[in-house]
């Protein structure tokens, strides 16, 4: 399933990988099917693959369970709304932009979305050096495995800032993102 393509409607931003996929056999139905990893999304895309011909699938009683790290009556300063026509990862990048403490790893995105944008490829010239350090400097937390490496970095990461939710897949797939955008800029 790893190696399927990702179709054009996901594919909003230059990395897909970080994508949650999760394929489950169901071997007998009529059958409740539960996902046990957590993930975050916005659209749920279920495919069904190889059933009998005189089967008829039929999907109902789909429920989420929301978690969160932060508590519902929690203010939430207003942030105004960007005049461009995004959407999915950048909006929500740039939504969330006034709200990071420490955005290094991302600063190669931002920058390659500036030059993008803009097309003032000076600019992104001219920042390289400090995009390719503050990507080195996300790099550090990758261990040998290849994994962002839990507990290496004691600054605040900004993904979920209850400190019993687990960060480790999400700040993975934040480097991956900031990696991704050194191949523009």
């Amino acid at each position: 399933m790893a190696d399927q393509p990702v179709p054009e409607d996901q594919k909003v931003d230059k990395v897909t990988r970080w994508l949650p996929d999760e394929v489950i056999n169901v071997d007998w139905v009529p059958t409740d099917v539960a996902i046990p990893r957590r993930h975050a999304f916005r659209p749920l895309r279920v495919q069904t693959f190889d059933t009998s011909p005189k089967c008829k699938m039929k999907f109902s009683g789909i429920v989420t369970r929301s978690e969160s790290a932060v508590p519902p009556d929690h203010p939430v300063e207003p942030c105004p709304a960007p005049e461009t026509n995004d959407d999915g990862a950048k909006l929500l990048r740039r939504i969330n932009a006034t709200t990071f403490v420490d955005y290094d790893v991302l600063f190669g995105s931002i920058v390659d979305d500036h030059c993008e944008a803009t097309r003032d490829h000076d600019t992104g010239r001219e920042l390289w050096q400090t995009v390719l350090s503050s990507t080195k400097a996300a790099l550090a937390y990758i261990g040998e495995e290849g994994i962002f490496s839990r507990g290496a970095w004691s600054g605040w990461k900004f993904l979920d800032w209850a400190k019993e939710l687990d960060r480790d897949a999400g700040m993975y797939g934040l480097v991956i993102l900031g990696i991704a955008g050194l191949d523009g800029t």
